[in-house]
């Protein structure tokens, strides 16, 4: 893509910087026992539960209690919290490449639907292809349960663009959720729905 007329690239994390995988999750609930995993957790719905967590209306702690009720008995939290990162995959490293080289040109920020549980195994993903934060490769972090929003409202976006300054017009939007993707475009964002997270390099280089 020409990135001539763009001043600033926002990116989803999971499934656009980092590996994710629902499936992963799914199974891992389904072999604690949790019959109906697949209902409850996917990427286009989820339950009340889990848009609290990522909006940081409920600790951790409760979460994981509250997943527990759906196991049997004396499933050990432990193996909740590790079902429930499952998703969680590793960066590739020539993500921080194309940042560097981004940065020179554009403000860049991400923009996610997460939770305190995934951001930490996220951030250890972070650390095994960088000995610096995530968060000097942009201009800022938002993370929903930090911010208390979350795509595909409006309103995210909106806050955002206000608090940075940006222009609609100039401003690109990466995420692999289409629903994300077309409040966006409402709004005025360039945007650009990533199929797999290979096609970031061809798209951005």
């Amino acid at each position: 893509m020409k990135l001539a007329h763009i001043d600033a690239i926002i990116f989803d994390l999971g499934g656009v910087l980092i590996d994710v995988d629902y499936n992963r999750t799914i199974l891992a609930f389904e072999k604690l026992g949790i019959s109906n995993a697949k209902e409850l957790y996917s990427q286009k719905a989820q339950t009340e539960l889990f848009n609290q967590i990522e909006c940081g209306q409920i600790t951790p702690h409760f979460f994981l209690n509250e997943l527990l009720k759906f196991c049997p008995k004396k499933t050990p939290i432990n193996e909740v919290k590790e079902a429930w990162n499952a998703i969680i995959g590793p960066y590739n490293k020539r993500i921080i490449t194309l940042l560097k080289e981004l940065k020179k040109k554009h403000k860049l920020f991400v923009l996610s639907n997460t939770n305190a549980i995934h951001i930490e195994k996220a951030n250890l993903a972070w650390s095994r292809i960088s000995d610096k934060s995530i968060d000097s490769f942009f201009d800022k972090v938002y993370l929903s349960h930090k911010i208390g929003d979350r795509k595909p409202n409006a309103s995210v976006f909106i806050n955002i663009c206000k608090e940075q300054g940006l222009d609609k017009n100039k401003t690109l939007f990466i995420d692999d959720s289409i629903q994300h993707i077309k409040t966006a475009n409402k709004l005025g964002l360039k945007t650009h729905h990533l199929k797999s997270m290979e096609e970031i390099y061809s798209f951005l280089s």
